[in-house]
């Protein structure tokens, strides 16, 4: 029994893995949203199966069997899909932003900050 679930999971696993191909140019990226709600959906039906396969190993042959058996896998459906939305998220993936220099900020040195003269006074500016 263990082996044809086994063997039954592990073909389903290799025919729902898409097969890498180089991208074309015309077609459009899916967005980071599409994905992560194609991985949560995955990760659920994921969950989903090994809770009822560890609810049917656990539970077969208890009282109220259907009732910890639907539990169980519910709960693993849960932690599945929460395990494939974390999984699917974007870390470290955007393009650093640069820092800008504005050129409304004066050029003031920290000794000239500090000082007590009064900021509205008119001041050269200074040469470099």
């Amino acid at each position: 029994m263990y082996r044809k679930i086994s063997s039954l999971i592990l073909i389903a696993l290799l025919l729902a893995t898409p097969v890498a191909a180089e991208p074309t140019r015309d077609a459009p990226k899916a967005s980071s949203t599409t994905k992560r709600v194609i991985w949560t959906a995955i990760g659920a039906g994921a969950g989903f199966a090994a809770g009822v396969f560890i609810g049917l190993n656990k539970f077969d042959d208890a009282v109220y069997a259907d009732r910890k058996i639907w539990t169980t896998a519910i709960i693993g459906a849960a932690a599945g899909g929460v395990a494939g939305a974390l999984l699917s998220r974007n870390v470290g993936r955007e393009t650093p932003v640069k820092a800008t220099r504005s050129t409304d900020v004066p050029d003031v040195t920290w000794s000239e900050a500090t000082t007590s003269r009064p900021l509205l006074s008119p001041t050269p500016p200074r040469q470099r």
